[in-house]
């Protein structure tokens, strides 16, 4: 009967061994996720073993190419591998490899002949506030921001003018697995705008919670992307109307609506929760779809059913004063994974 050579034994051509590269490398991630969860490495020490990332195609490929025909060439590839990345680690922060530097710029943007405004915020990480500055200011932008990394300010034009304030840069080897220790630095972006002056405004949220009191402001539009983290948002009043899109993103929204304003508003659904409030009286109609998540409205809304869209939740819902009301509030909402509620 023919011998059956069983796996990683000897077979014509040489003898093949189950390398313990990638089971050591493993075992050495574990180990340091371990440590900085337990507050033993700061984030400096991860940041400096991240830079290490090129290393690993290195050795993984003299490891593919000649270690497993060697146990004892793959094992010393994968000591060595894990001894030096521990040791730079810890003393990689010691000669600056992997140091956060946080520090707080101020940025105005002056006010001028400024008749219109389109501003755009994309902010990083860090707590977000976004509100009004005093209606007799003679600057239309004011931030005070920390932060890492860079950030930016442009401005063009002079009665219609365009201002992007930006973080452009940002050393981040996080990828979300271990605890940012840049928590006490208390990044932050404090914002505050014109009231008397209309913007058309644009915010692209970051990771961290976000304030947005925009109340006060004189919108012509706006267009809020959540990111990752809870957001708040007041809307303001306006005689003229205007349109707003809310993309929910990781984490929960909370949406409070004003009186006495037409608006026509999206609202894209994320892996968290959407919570608007609406004044009482308020002439509202809403058109759900609902994904995944579910829908709910406050009984003392009285919303009626109207029209369906394809199952019990999705439809349109009105508020019995909708038809003859002045000032009219359209919710356009396409769910995701969280839920979708409505309330006074």
């Amino acid at each position: 009967m023919e011998n059956i050579k069983a796996k990683n034994q000897e077979v014509p051509g040489g003898r093949r061994f189950r390398s313990p590269f990638w089971s050591m490398l493993l075992i050495g991630m574990g180990a340091v996720w371990l440590l900085s969860n337990f507050g033993i490495v700061s984030w400096a020490n991860i940041a400096a073993l991240f830079q290490l990332w090129p290393l690993l195609l290195i050795v993984g490929g003299l490891e593919l190419l000649f270690g497993r025909s060697s146990p004892r060439l793959a094992q010393m590839l994968g000591v060595g591998t894990l001894a030096f990345a521990l040791v730079f680690m810890f003393v990689g922060p010691v000669f600056g490899v992997g140091r956060i530097d946080v520090k707080t710029e101020q940025f105005t943007a002056p006010l001028g002949e400024t008749a219109t405004a389109n501003i755009h915020l994309s902010p990083g990480i860090g707590k977000t506030t976004v509100s009004a500055s005093s209606s007799d200011t003679d600057t239309l932008l004011d931030a005070n921001v920390t932060h890492t990394g860079t950030v930016s300010l442009s401005s063009h034009g002079d009665k219609d003018k365009a201002i992007t304030l930006q973080q452009n840069s940002e050393t981040n080897w996080n990828f979300g697995l271990f605890n940012d220790r840049r928590a006490d630095a208390k990044l932050r972006w404090d914002v505050t705008l014109n009231p008397t002056v209309p913007i058309n405004l644009t915010i692209d949220n970051g990771v961290g919670e976000s304030n947005l009191d925009l109340s006060k402001l004189n919108l012509t539009g706006t267009d809020i992307s959540a990111g990752v983290g809870q957001v708040t948002v007041n809307l303001p009043a306006s005689e003229a109307g205007y349109s707003a899109q809310i993309s929910a993103g990781v984490g929960n929204v909370k949406l409070t609506l004003p009186s006495e304003s037409s608006i026509n508003l999206h609202v894209s659904g994320g892996t968290g929760s959407v919570d608007i409030i609406v004044p009482e009286g308020v002439a509202v109609q809403v058109l759900v779809d609902s994904g995944l998540g579910r829908v709910n409205f406050a009984n003392n809304l009285n919303f009626t059913h109207i029209r369906n869209r394809g199952n019990d939740n999705n439809g349109t819902y009105e508020t019995p004063n909708f038809a003859s009301a002045s000032h009219k509030i359209v919710i356009d909402y396409n769910g995701g994974v969280g839920n979708f509620s409505i309330h006074s």
